[in-house]
């Protein structure tokens, strides 16, 4: 059930963000709350975040929980599993192997548990930047990137309200994201039926300079 906070009148959404380890989740967040990025990896065991925004006329406090992807924090992950309203699932652009987890971990952890099979689910792309760098590409093996029509079709056939390309890096999509899971929630619990749009206005910059988005939402 949607969430209330009764001090502001403000709508409590909890999201869960999980994946499998070292895909960018932690920098996902990072990007849309702080308009920060990591450039090292730092391993996440259990982290919450809260975010106040107003979406689309609703007061809105956003809880983030950004959960560890190994095995042995599993316990952690169903003790915020408890609390979801909404769990985003990510891949890496770059890894086909974290695509295949989907399916075959995050869903299959997700599902076992009987009062999370109707809750939204939005999968999203990391590090899509890095298509676009020949630097990086080369240094990659050819079949270890995701084929982007493979996630569509994941998508579609295992009911995802979205899926959404991303680039933390330079901020793409990044708030699409949590604009696309809130709307998801509201419109689950019939609070809201406006569009997705979200009123937390951000915009991608590099060094200061506005950036054309290179994401897509499917």
């Amino acid at each position: 059930m949607l969430g209330n906070n009764d001090e502001n009148n403000s709508e409590v959404v909890n999201l869960v963000i999980v994946g499998d380890p070292g895909i960018g989740k932690t920098n996902l967040i990072l990007s849309y709350a702080q308009d920060q990025f990591m450039a090292e990896y730092m391993p996440t065991v259990f982290d919450h975040y809260f975010s106040e925004i107003e979406y689309n006329g609703h007061p809105t406090n956003l809880e983030i929980w950004d959960l560890s992807g190994k095995d042995e924090h599993q316990s952690l992950r169903k003790f915020a599993y408890s609390k979801a309203q909404v769990i985003v699932v990510c891949f890496s652009m770059m890894d086909n192997k974290t695509f295949k987890s989907v399916q075959q971990k995050w869903l299959r952890e997700i599902r076992a548990d009987d009062k999370l099979k109707s809750i939204p689910l939005v999968l999203v792309a990391t590090k899509c930047d890095m298509l676009e760098d020949l630097d990086t590409l080369e240094s990659f093996h050819t079949n270890n990137k995701v084929d982007l029509q493979q996630a569509k079709n994941l998508a579609d056939f295992e009911g995802f309200v979205k899926l959404i390309e991303t680039s933390s890096l330079f901020g793409d999509c990044v708030k699409n994201v949590f604009d696309e899971a809130i709307y998801a929630v509201l419109k689950n619990n019939q609070k809201f039926g406006g569009s997705q749009s979200g009123n937390r206005n951000k915009k991608n910059k590099v060094d200061g300079n506005e950036k054309e988005k290179k994401c897509e939402i499917f």
